[in-house]
């Protein structure tokens, strides 16, 4: 039988593809039909969407795990084992499912597609049914795991019901010692043995499972044949006492119910994403910028940084830079950017400026249009206390006065004596009947410049240049020398 092939999606249009699984026994093989639907039409079905490892063996038909043949839309389709596992314990004897799995919902050969889809993963995610996790096969304690969380969530559900003022997880912790005993029993003892286990898996160390599990209203945890809720499984490893690396607990964090209370109602820009989960495991280097995006605060805009497949892995980390920095994907045909490793990503963002700068300064054609035009853009945040000015900086950004000369009028020369405190360059410019009132395209004039620059010396007595100690009583002078020329 022929392999499957992928109909194009309407990329002019929020399109998906929904997996429909036909309902079947344990003995069949996994029959499948692929949708295309459009966000809240009538079309739209309920939908599961799946959260699994991609990490694994190609799929064998038959094999040690006897693993049935996948197809779709009547094709043969090939999968990971890990998927078609899943696929096989999702699948359901008396009714179809729907699911939305990545690996058979987007073409991965098409990167355009993939872009695409991958900036609509949020809402995929966010507006399902419910999350399946799957973590894997089971065992015999695993299966006691599940059913001991299960039991224990639907007791707890229960009380709350019956009007039970207690916390969630103070009736949790009553109804596990009702369960399996004080710790140190055996039953204890055998399914702590089995939570530890899972907290290993490959599951809690991938990138994508972020986004996946902090989108999701509602989640369940699947091992082989059986299941628990995500919400009540989270709570477990604190109150069963296991120790859980940082990771996995910052997975463990944002399943639903107690996301307020934990890493994410704190800050949650790129940055700190990136700071927090670079070590996260990814089939692709670009997703580990990717993967993040949906769930940031600053970035989840296509509009402001949109996926896409079509570009390098340096392509990717400039982008990201570009963004870090001024808030925007600036196109790299008319800015200036040096290359950036992920590592260097994690850096304070003003080492990113600096370096963006610092790139510039070393260029043959530093005076070009390009360059120039990075230079201006990086003042605004500069002035506007978007980034905090180190000395450092302020030195680079005086040794790149003649390059500002080669290219720049009067009054934006004024504007960039003013930037740099160059009380002297601003005395030049005022003698030389200057327009002090003249804005720039952020609608800042020299003295507004000269304003944000003494402002800034509030923390540090000194600052230095070229020329020496730059003292704040010259921020001050050169400030005060503007105001009287200017009518604001």
């Amino acid at each position: 039988m022929s392999t499957f092939q992928y109909r194009e999606l309407d990329l002019a249009k929020d399109s998906i593809r929904i997996l429909r699984i036909a309902k079947g026994s344990f003995l069949d093989d996994i029959s499948c039909e692929l949708i295309e639907t459009l966000p809240n039409t009538e079309e739209w079905p309920t939908y599961y969407a799946l959260s699994y490892t991609w990490r694994g063996l190609e799929q064998t038909p038959g094999g040690p795990n006897h693993l049935p043949h996948v197809f779709v839309n009547g094709h043969r389709f090939n999968t990971t084992e890990s998927l078609c596992l899943a696929l096989y314990h999702i699948r359901s004897l008396d009714e179809d499912v729907y699911l939305w799995a990545d690996a058979i919902c987007i073409n991965q050969e098409d990167n355009k597609e993939k872009g695409h889809q991958v900036r609509q993963m949020r809402d995929v995610y966010k507006t399902a049914e419910e999350v399946f996790i799957w973590l894997g096969l089971s065992n015999e304690d695993i299966k006691d795991l599940m059913e001991s969380i299960s039991w224990i969530d639907r007791r707890v559900a229960m009380s709350k019901a019956r009007g039970n003022s207690g916390s969630w997880i103070d009736l949790c912790r009553n109804f596990l010692i009702e369960r399996l005993g004080s710790l140190g029993s055996l039953p204890h003892s055998r399914q702590g043995q089995a939570l530890a286990e899972l907290l290993t898996r490959p599951w809690f160390k991938r990138i994508w499972i972020l986004q996946e599990v902090a989108m999701a209203r509602k989640a369940r945890i699947l091992c082989g044949p059986h299941s628990c809720p995500a919400r009540t499984f989270a709570l477990m490893p604190f109150l069963m006492g296991l120790e859980v690396d940082e990771h996995a607990q910052s997975v463990l964090d944002i399943m639903p119910r107690f996301r307020d209370n934990t890493w994410w109602s704190s800050s949650r820009c790129l940055h700190d994403l990136l700071v927090k989960f670079s070590r996260s495991e990814a089939t692709e280097k670009r997703d580990k910028i990717y993967a993040l995006l949906g769930m940031s605060e600053d970035a989840h805009d296509s509009a402001r940084f949109y996926p896409s497949y079509q570009k390098t892995e340096k392509e990717v980390y400039r982008d990201t830079a570009s963004f870090l920095i001024f808030g925007e994907v600036l196109g790299h045909n008319h800015f200036n950017f040096p290359d950036f490793t992920l590592q260097e990503l994690c850096l304070p963002i003003i080492q990113l400026a600096e370096k963006t700068l610092s790139s510039i300064l070393g260029q043959e054609d530093m005076g070009g249009p390009p360059a120039l035009r990075t230079v201006r853009r990086l003042m605004l945040p500069l002035n506007e206390g978007k980034l905090k000015m180190s000395d450092i900086l302020l030195s680079l950004a005086k040794k790149q006065e003649e390059m500002i000369k080669a290219g720049l009028s009067n009054e934006e020369l004024l504007r960039a004596y003013a930037w740099a405190s160059d009380r002297n360059g601003v005395e030049r410019m005022i003698a030389a009947g200057v327009d002090t009132n003249a804005i720039d395209d952020y609608g800042k004039t020299a003295f507004e410049y000269a304003v944000a620059m003494r402002d800034s010396g509030r923390e540090r007595p000194y600052r230095y240049s070229q020329r020496g100690t730059i003292r704040l009583e010259e921020y001050q002078e050169c400030a005060q020398r503007l105001s009287q020329t200017t009518h604001l």
